[in-house]
């Protein structure tokens, strides 16, 4: 294994790892580094700064400006994918040529005219993308960001068959794992999110308070958040609190409207893991039943207990330790059931069992090294 490199193409400098997508990407990274996998990163830029860090765990780390002129929206070919192609990148991977990983559908502009580059290589897919694009939309209120992703999302399902070049698929859930298995047949493989943890760190115990955190400036988050203060929050006296990054305005208004809700804005690293190992409760509403929400696996291996809906957990492994609610009035009886029953040993081995087994960073490199270096068709079914 100490022999093999392999090219990781990332739609952006996945460093620091402080959004969904670049999450996977740099803790994939890691954990590829960690099994001795030479890495020749390339990484397409806008406004992010270049890394020491990447530096220190790839054999190489290649940068590449993202071209978001407004000419590269009138083409049939998806902006997330024209605003990503460099010569240069094409002229390193015929260079040197050893496997190469797609971060995203977004970076595989060099595939479109390169039939050969496909032979070694395998795409991951972070979301069923034209899906995601469509929910962004409905979301948006925004008339010319509504026209964007619809437009995007039109142009994403019909170049989606680029994945027909590539000679493996990697889902990052089991639910676009059975979309594009149905699509794609025996080269899609599930290999589940990387993630920063490598233990449990939740503890036992009674918390005080409910929590609700994310990036509050995106707009799914703040729909959730707004879901749980106007619709859930009502006549339930058991705190709550949001935290995350840059809350609207409007998000800032509704919370001074009830006294049983609090925000902590943009709460650094500490601050928000002491958060979540404290809350007795961590509601997790979404409306985007997209990917695997990250989020989600942070309150797994951080929290107490865990109140989902549906959407939330779509594509997520089977289980019992996630309690289950969608309707405001479902979220007010589980908070009610669970806002003084004390958090176990018992609950812990429960949860690190299952994260174990689906969640362990090694073991599932390990795993993707398996599908990259000696591909086999009908390992796909273990999903």
């Amino acid at each position: 294994m100490t022999n093999r490199e392999i090219h990781i193409i990332s739609f952006d400098i996945p460093y620091p790892a402080d959004y969904g997508g670049v999450i996977d990407v740099f803790y994939k990274i890691k954990a590829l580094s960690e099994l001795g996998i030479r890495i020749h990163l390339h990484c397409y830029f806008n406004s992010r700064c270049f890394s020491n860090t990447l530096a220190s765990l790839c054999e190489s780390v290649n940068y590449y400006p993202r071209n978001t002129s407004l000419f590269k929206h009138f083409s049939l070919t998806p902006f997330i994918v024209n605003s990503r192609y460099s010569r240069l990148l094409l002229h390193r991977l015929d260079e040197k040529k050893c496997q190469i990983l797609f971060e995203g559908l977004h970076t595989t502009s060099v595939l479109i005219n390169n039939v050969n580059l496909g032979a070694r290589s395998m795409i991951r897919t972070h979301n069923v993308e034209h899906h995601y694009y469509k929910h962004l939309m409905l979301a948006e209120s925004n008339f010319l960001k509504r026209f964007y992703f619809f437009l995007e999302s039109k142009k994403l399902k019909p170049y989606q068959d680029i994945l027909k070049k590539a000679k493996k698929i990697s889902t990052i859930s089991s639910g676009d794992f059975h979309y594009f298995r149905q699509r794609y047949n025996d080269k899609v493989c599930y290999v589940p999110a990387f993630h920063p943890y490598s233990e449990i760190s939740a503890t036992t115990g009674v918390g005080e308070f409910m929590l609700y955190h994310g990036n509050l400036s995106v707009i799914e988050n703040e729909k959730a958040a707004l879901f749980l203060i106007k619709k859930v929050m009502q006549g339930v006296s058991f705190p709550l609190v949001i935290a995350g990054k840059n809350p609207t305005i409007k998000l800032k208004g509704e919370i001074k409207k009830h006294p049983y809700v609090t925000l902590i804005e943009n709460p650094d690293q500490f601050k928000m893991q002491q958060l979540m190992k404290d809350a007795q409760i961590h509601l997790l509403p979404t409306f985007q039943p997209t990917g695997v929400k990250l989020k989600l696996v942070a309150s797994l291996f951080e929290g107490k207990h865990i109140i989902a809906n549906e959407q939330m957990t779509k594509g997520f492994p089977e289980n019992k330790i996630i309690l289950k609610a969608n309707k405001p009035e479902e979220f007010r009886n589980k908070i009610q059931e669970f806002k003084n029953i004390p958090f176990t040993e018992k609950d812990i081995a429960a949860r690190s069992a299952f994260l174990n087994e689906h969640f362990n960073n090694k073991k599932n490199a390990l795993q993707l090294t398996q599908y990259i270096y000696n591909y086999k068709g009908d390992a796909a079914a273990q999903a």
